[in-house]
């Protein structure tokens, strides 16, 4: 019998359609936001409609246009995997900016996470986008985003959550996810002015 070590499994960030809710959904719906496309005027609402449908193909088509990036093409079909989700992660901290939907990106109170938990030895696609979030927020200075939740990311967390003055563990669960967002939506709405 063969068994796993839970710390070190592959993580991939959630599949994300029309009909999804949750966190994650949240979360896609500032991004977006954040990358100047209009979700609706309620704002971040945790619903995958219509409108996020639609603004997440507009974001894939955009993307498709930019030459030399990773990944170098996206379907464009509304949905939200692991491509879609590298690309919305991409460079964020340099083309995130103000919007008049600013008022709009409060994250509402969704119980539960719909996002995967990470901790050291993790690797995979929902670390890569960790990684980006790091970097944006410059508790990480390396940009290589290779997907390996390292001793250097543990680290970055941890000092993380004591700036946030949350539960110091370098596990990143719901909590340090919420904040991670809170955070990375204040540094993003001051760094283009």
């Amino acid at each position: 019998m063969t068994s796993t070590n839970p710390s070190t499994a592959t993580k991939n960030m959630p599949l994300l359609k029309k009909g999804s809710k949750g966190r994650a959904v949240a979360y896609l719906q500032f991004l977006l936001i954040s990358y100047g496309f209009e979700i609706s005027r309620a704002g971040v609402d945790g619903d995958f409609g219509s409108n996020t449908e639609k603004a997440v193909k507009q974001f894939q088509q955009k993307r498709n246009s930019v030459p030399n990036v990773e990944p170098p093409q996206l379907k464009v079909d509304g949905e939200v995997g692991d491509k879609t989700w590298r690309a919305l992660g991409d460079n964020f901290y340099r083309t995130c900016g103000p919007t008049e939907w600013d008022d709009a990106v409060k994250f509402p109170n969704i119980n539960g996470n719909d996002l995967p938990t990470l901790n050291k030895g993790d690797k995979g696609e929902a670390v890569r986008f960790l990684q980006q979030i790091l970097v944006t927020l410059n508790y990480v200075n390396n940009d290589s985003f290779d997907g390996n939740f390292s001793q250097d990311i543990d680290q970055a967390v941890r000092d993380f959550q004591t700036a946030a003055s949350i539960r110091v563990d370098g596990e990143v669960g719901s909590n340090t996810w919420g904040k991670l967002f809170e955070t990375s939506r204040v540094a993003c709405n001051r760094s283009v002015g």
